[in-house]
């Protein structure tokens, strides 16, 4: 076992996990010869006349189809000197303006810790000027539905660069696909409780994104009416508050969100330690005097180049911190959303959520014994730092029939996703479904062939097959099997069906799956023959229900203080 001294930082990596096994790969090369059309390079040009300008991009087939990829738009104005920390301004119309789209755009400044063994950081190319998105869409008869791709990355990393991320295999299926990059950590989140620096600006750069799509996607053949929002980890936090948003809520009309909600971990900041942050990482920059203004802080923290102020955020992260993330006051926004009833909503989780996070934080070397206080020690540490909060009783509830490091990894996986997501997950569901929302609830339970048995099925599998990955660059290298790549196109039909006609139905198994209540909470489990269950994990959910209506902390579970207007 190893040094102790970064342990903290381990559980915020179980918030990220599934996002940097994506980027694991992303200097692969995904298109092979194959894809492009015969004779053709694959930046074959296609241009597209609009209001906003000409856009020239590329054409490559894809499974015998061809589709056209517009990469790396700008949305709005560079956020670079005195826009740094401000909400998003957008680019004006101008007709005579050429984009030149046929690679994507940089990703936004971030936290690279952690991850740099798991994908080659020398290709990634990062920059401030980084508020661009990607259009994928198909020769097929317009308007097609939407499909929006919030990334996740704990608020922290990520980005659309990633080939991993590649929507393609969507877009065969009928469907207008659209990512974007949003700023990030202090970039996209400082909170110094002034107009220069008022945080969100990240949640504010996603709704301009999406109102962008929305006024433009028919240019590329897409449905302005039918346009869903998917996310992945802190991407789906992020949907869920743009869902509640009355602003953003008029832009979309369904939502996806996977192994992430804004009861979740990350929906969990407040105000007055999102200012000590923003102290904190002042300070690091030599911006901190005792008599300092917010004005003057600001101020100062301008004058500083985009990598010293990453260097300065991530410093706070590799100190077990939570990062800066966005400051909702999410029940507030639950209590002005009066219904939802023309809203469906597809949600859930990874049967195994973080159970493999201990192995890719790095604490525990590979074949190395699992001792039964190791994962206890983290599980306990976890709770008692950042929740100040006796886990005495969540030892004792999960660890009670572990008796060999398998079940040591996934009782201490699902002590904390249970805790910090899934049952929060199921709490959110039924807030959606009181005001009237179609919730459709699943859990991902399938089992590939490269799934690592000690760990079972993790998120980082789930966001595998949602947007196709596994058909092009992830399979290569992980060698699904056939079976593997059936279910993904299976997963595939399902996501674009929920799409098309906000149903979750699964076409092979000709099934229509009943909705989510707190009174009927039904559960599809996803795997080769999908089953109907009841209740998602409602026996630890309740314990879950007693623990924290029980222990007393400063640390508020959902309470913030600023709300995205």
């Amino acid at each position: 076992m190893r040094s102790s001294a970064s342990i903290l930082t381990i559980f915020l990596s179980c918030a990220l996990i599934y996002c940097s096994t994506l980027w694991a790969f992303s200097h692969c090369q995904y298109f092979s010869k194959d894809d492009n059309y015969p004779g053709e390079p694959a930046h074959s040009s296609n241009i597209l006349y609009t209001p906003y300008g000409i856009i020239s991009g590329r054409t490559s087939l894809v499974r015998g189809m061809a589709v056209q990829k517009y990469l790396g738009i700008p949305y709005a104005q560079p956020p670079l000197k005195k826009l740094r920390f401000k909400k998003p301004r957008p680019l004006p119309w101008k007709k005579s303006r050429y984009i030149q789209a046929t690679s994507m755009g940089p990703s936004c400044p971030q936290t690279s810790y952690y991850f740099d063994e798991l994908r080659n950081n020398k290709d990634l190319h990062v920059n401030e000027d980084c508020l661009y998105l990607n259009v994928w869409t198909a020769q097929l008869k317009p308007p097609q539905p939407v499909l929006v791709l919030i990334h996740g990355g704990f608020f922290t990393h990520g980005g659309s660069e990633s080939p991993a991320l590649d929507m393609s295999q969507l877009t065969i299926r009928g469907v207008v696909c659209v990512s974007f990059n949003y700023r990030l950590n202090a970039f996209g989140f400082l909170y110094a409780g002034t107009p220069r620096a008022s945080g969100n600006m990240g949640l504010y750069d996603q709704q301009l994104a999406l109102q962008w799509i929305k006024k433009h996607i028919g240019y590329f053949g897409g449905d302005p009416n039918r346009i869903t929002v998917i996310g992945q980890g802190a991407g789906a936090v992020a949907a869920a508050y743009q869902l509640l948003n009355p602003v953003s809520q008029k832009l979309f009309k369904r939502v996806i969100l996977q192994s992430g909600n804004p009861f979740s971990i990350m929906g969990l900041n407040q105000r007055s330690v999102a200012s000590t942050r923003t102290h904190t990482i002042a300070k690091r920059l030599g911006c901190s005097k005792e008599y300092s203004t917010p004005h003057n802080v600001i101020s100062c923290i301008l004058s500083k180049d985009a990598g010293q102020i990453s260097k300065a955020a991530e410093l706070e992260f590799t100190r077990g911190q939570l990062s800066l993330m966005p400051l909702i006051e999410t029940e507030s926004l639950l209590k002005k959303s009066k219904q939802m009833k023309n809203v469906e909503v597809l949600m859930g989780f990874a049967k195994n959520e973080f159970a493999d996070s201990l192995f890719y934080a790095g604490y525990f070397d590979a074949g190395e014994d699992i001792l039964p206080g190791d994962v206890k020690y983290l599980v306990g540490l976890f709770y008692g730092t950042f929740f100040r909060a006796n886990a005495v009783p969540v030892l004792r509830y999960y660890f009670r029939d572990a008796v060999n490091s398998t079940e040591l990894i996934r009782s201490g996986g699902h002590a904390i996703s249970d805790g910090l997501l899934i049952c929060p997950g199921n709490e959110f569901a039924e807030e959606l479904a009181n005001l009237g929302a179609k919730v459709y609830y699943y859990s991902f339970d399938h089992e590939s062939a490269f799934t690592r048995k000690e760990f079972g099925v993790t998120s980082a599998e789930e966001a595998l097959y949602s947007l196709g990955s596994l058909h092009g660059i992830m399979g290569a290298r992980l060698g699904p099997s056939l079976k593997d790549l059936q279910f993904a196109d299976d997963m595939l039909d399902l996501i674009a069906t929920f799409v098309y006609y906000g149903r979750a139905y699964s076409p092979k198994a000709n099934t229509d799956w009943p909705t989510y209540s707190a009174e009927r909470p039904y559960i599809a489990n996803l795997k080769q023959n999908i089953t109907i269950g009841y209740g998602p994990r409602a026996d630890e959910c309740n314990f879950w229900s007693y623990f924290w209506n029980n222990y007393d902390a400063s640390v508020g579970r959902r309470y913030s203080h600023v709300i995205l207007g």
